[in-house]
């Protein structure tokens, strides 16, 4: 009778132990998420243009906060005139910033996958421009607001608001594999565009604006980890 006693406390112990681990795989109140995009199959696996962080505020419920920060800048190697030796140089530049502040309920009694809904606003930014020098004429072409006149690479500035809804799967403690689609809408103004020679300006292309409503899917795995 004793050694049932003492089998029965211990089954109600590993019981427990079990419970306590699988309650520590997802985070609770107070924890904070930082993620990244994964894309094994790329050039570049591990992405740093977009950054999301949360902080869970209950169990269930998170604020969320997206980050987004691109910048592409080039220069040329000097290149012949092809009338001369004379060398002649361009650059180029873009760099997009962008804030997405949101919440997150999170749902479900399930030991590894966190399934969850929640909405995001948000405006990016972005900014272009491109540096023609001709040393053989000496004089600087300059673009403002795209990498060409046609507008190759163009600015813009995005405002929008997102439904979201995706899950988290802990692959082990904390640590966890994501994926997000949502359902939103988007105004985009595209930037003016002004080519500038000497000292003349011209506006080859005018500000347009259009609206985008529809799903929308992160094109990336998330790969994050809570703190």
């Amino acid at each position: 009778m004793k050694s049932k006693s003492l089998l029965f406390a211990l089954i109600l112990v590993l019981l427990g132990l079990n419970v306590s681990v699988a309650q520590d795989i997802k985070p609770a109140a107070g924890s904070v998420d930082l993620e990244l995009m994964f894309t094994p199959l790329g050039d570049s696996p591990i992405g740093l243009s977009y950054l999301k962080g949360r902080y869970y505020i209950t169990d269930d419920l998170a604020a969320r906060l997206g980050l987004d920060f691109d910048l592409d800048a080039n220069k040329s190697e000097p290149f012949n005139d092809t009338d001369n030796d004379v060398k002649d140089e361009e650059t180029m530049s873009s760099l997009v910033i962008g804030i997405w502040p949101g919440l997150e309920m999170h749902f479900g009694d399930f030991e590894r996958v966190s399934p969850y809904i929640g909405a995001e606003v948000g405006v990016n930014i972005k900014g272009a421009s491109y540096t023609y020098t001709d040393n053989v004429a000496n004089q600087t072409m300059e673009i403002n607001g795209a990498w060409g006149t046609e507008g190759s690479n163009r600015g813009y500035t995005q405002i929008g608001v997102n439904l979201v809804s995706g899950f988290d799967y802990f692959f082990v403690k904390k640590a966890y594999l994501g994926a997000e689609f949502g359902f939103g809408f988007f105004s985009t103004t595209w930037s003016e565009i002004e080519v500038t020679t000497g000292s003349q300006t011209n506006v080859v292309l005018n500000k347009s604006t259009n609206v985008d409503v529809g799903f929308n899917v992160v094109s990336a795995i998330r790969l994050g980890y809570s703190f």
